[in-house]
């Protein structure tokens, strides 16, 4: 319940209306009191046109939310920091060239709010004021255990063209 993976808008559309055009995400919503079976939910998101889907049903996915906006705003009333980011892009490696276990490291990370008026209306997700950025922590890891430095990155470069440079560094490297 700490993570969901957005399916549809594929990474590009969503990248054009949430980030350049700044357009909230709006997700399905159902009411939980309905007696809609998972099927009909799913259904019901899938003819929707431009409609959010994503790893989970409906019902998991609202109480991940909910879970996601209470830890968030948790956070930012007792820390000041926002910690809630809309991850665009992972670079898949090891830890060594000997290592079998590969992890994922998000690549840009867009800091986001989670927004719910009520319990009978659907979480909106939406660009909070801070700078988009590439991953501190993956960027350090990179440059300090593998000498690889990641590519600078806009929010008005395009999105494919830091792709296909962060691929180029990193498989030269290694």
């Amino acid at each position: 319940r700490s993570n969901l993976r957005i399916k549809i808008p594929g990474i590009y559309d969503l990248w054009d209306s949430f980030v350049v055009n700044e357009s909230p995400l709006v997700f399905p919503f159902v009411d939980e009191n309905e007696q809609l079976t998972l099927e009909e939910a799913a259904g019901a998101a899938n003819t929707e046109t431009g409609a959010v889907q994503t790893n989970q049903s409906i019902k998991e996915q609202q109480r991940t939310l909910r879970n996601l906006r209470s830890k968030a705003k948790t956070f930012m009333e007792e820390q000041g920091v926002n910690v809630l980011y809309l991850s665009f892009g992972f670079l898949r490696g090891t830890e060594s060239d000997h290592s079998k276990v590969q992890f994922d490291a998000p690549l840009i990370l867009v800091p986001v709010s989670l927004s719910w008026e009520s319990i009978t209306s659907p979480f909106v997700l939406s660009l909070h004021e801070d700078e988009i950025i590439i991953n501190p922590t993956l960027s350090y890891k990179l440059d300090n255990d593998f000498g690889i430095k990641l590519p600078d990155f806009n929010s008005e470069d395009s999105l494919p063209a830091f792709f296909e440079s962060v691929q180029q560094v990193t498989s030269a490297n290694h």
